[in-house]
C-alpha cells in the first residue's frame, strides 16, 4: 500500500504540477483558473484545493478518486511520460447513465497523448488520442473511460470495454496483469530473443527444406491484428546446387504461435 500511495502521489504531482490545470464548476460559483502550479504530490493538492475554497468539493472524495485511478490504470501510470497535456474538471454529473449509478459529482481527467509516443507500445494504438476518464466523487467509487486505446491504458477487460467502458474501482490491477500487457507478452514470447525470428515458423520451414542446415534467418517483421499476427520473414536457403538464395515467406499465426496459413512464399 505504501508503494501505491507513492505512485498516487507521483501521478498527482505530474497531473497538477507539469500541465495546465483547469477547474470548472457546473452548478456553483467557484473560481476558474489556468496555471502551472508547483505542487508536490497529493498533500499539496489537497492544500491547494482548500486554499482555493472549493467548499462543495469533498477533498477526501477527490483523493480517493485519484487513488482509484492509479490502482486501476496501471499502464497509464507506467506510460505517463506520453501524456502531453491534461485538463482537470470537477463538477456535477449530468449524464443520465451515470446518474442512474448514483453519481452526483465527478472528476474528469482529459488526457492528451503524444502523436508519436515514446513509451506506449504500438499495440495500444493510442497515438494522438485524447482520453476522457470520469471518476465518481460520491457513493460507490466508479470510473468510465472513452475510446478503446484509453480503456486499454486503464486495464479494462474485454467485458468492461464491451459494456461501455464503465468499471467499479474495487481492485488493484498490477501492470503485468493488464490485459494489453499480457497480450504484448504473448506476442513477445513467440519470437527468438537472439535473432528476432518467429520460432514456430522457422521450425516448420526448416522441416520442409531439403537442406535444413542451409537455412539462414535474415529479418522478420510482423503486424499485430489483435487475434492473430501476420509474419513476414526474409531468409536464405541453399538450392539444389548448394548455393544460398534469398527468399521471403509470409504467414498468419495465432496468439499461441501456431502457424495458421502460409500467405505467400518466394
Amino acid at each position: 500500500m505504501d508503494r501505491m500511495k507513492k505512485i498516487a502521489a507521483m501521478v498527482a504531482m505530474v497531473i497538477f504540477g507539469t500541465f495546465s490545470v483547469i477547474w470548472v464548476a457546473t452548478s456553483f460559483q467557484d473560481p476558474t483558473y489556468q496555471e502551472k502550479p508547483d505542487w508536490d504530490g497529493k498533500t499539496a493538492i489537497v492544500a491547494e484545493l482548500k486554499k482555493r475554497n472549493h467548499s462543495k468539493i469533498s477533498i477526501n472524495a477527490v483523493s480517493k478518486a485519484l487513488d482509484g485511478f492509479v490502482r486501476q490504470c496501471s499502464p497509464f501510470v507506467a506510460y505517463w511520460g506520453d501524456v502531453e497535456s491534461t485538463k482537470i474538471t470537477v463538477g456535477d454529473t449530468v449524464q443520465s447513465m451515470l446518474k442512474d449509478k448514483g453519481w452526483k459529482r465527478q472528476l474528469q481527467l482529459e488526457l492528451h497523448l503524444k502523436e508519436s509516443p515514446a513509451l506506449i507500445p504500438n499495440s495500444y494504438r493510442a497515438n494522438g488520442h485524447t482520453c476522457y476518464v470520469d471518476l465518481s466523487l460520491n457513493g460507490n467509487q466508479g470510473m468510465t473511460v472513452s475510446k478503446t486505446p484509453c480503456q486499454k491504458l486503464c486495464a479494462l477487460s474485454e467485458k468492461e470495454i464491451s459494456s461501455g467502458g464503465y468499471v467499479v474501482l474495487n481492485k488493484t490491477v498490477a501492470f503485468s496483469e493488464a490485459p494489453e500487457e499480457q497480450h504484448i507478452q504473448r506476442v513477445k514470447s513467440q519470437f527468438s530473443s537472439w535473432d528476432g525470428s518467429h520460432k514456430n515458423l522457422v521450425t516448420m520451414l526448416k522441416a520442409a527444406l531439403n537442406n535444413p542446415d542451409g537455412f539462414e534467418h535474415v529479418k522478420t517483421t510482423y503486424s499485430d491484428q489483435g487475434s492473430n499476427l501476420i509474419i513476414i520473414m526474409d531468409y536464405r536457403a541453399t538450392n539444389g546446387f548448394g548455393a544460398p538464395t534469398l527468399h521471403k515467406l509470409a504467414a498468419s499465426v495465432d496468439m499461441d504461435g501456431n502457424v495458421l496459413q502460409i500467405l505467400s512464399s518466394n
